[in-house]
């Protein structure tokens, strides 16, 4: 499951060691959309990048940002 990995509250060190263990990606990017009722636009913003860039690391193998991943897993926790 998608989620499993993905500590149930935000802890420093867990999701230190989930971003380097390269199990985040694109997918939990896409987890954030499908979770909430929000669209591209505002979630973008959430991660202060652009709406393109955010479509872009939706993709399955695009590279995201270690930045972008961690507010990924914070989003998610």
């Amino acid at each position: 499951m998608l989620l499993k990995d993905i500590p149930s509250k935000v802890d420093a060190a867990a999701t230190l060691g989930i971003i380097r263990s390269g199990k985040i990606g694109g997918k939990h990017l896409q987890a954030i959309k499908q979770l909430t009722s929000f669209n591209d636009d505002i979630i973008a913003d959430w991660l202060d990048i652009s709406t393109k860039t955010y479509r872009t690391y939706k993709k399955p193998d695009s590279v995201v940002k270690a930045r972008i991943k961690e507010q990924a897993v914070m989003a998610l926790s």
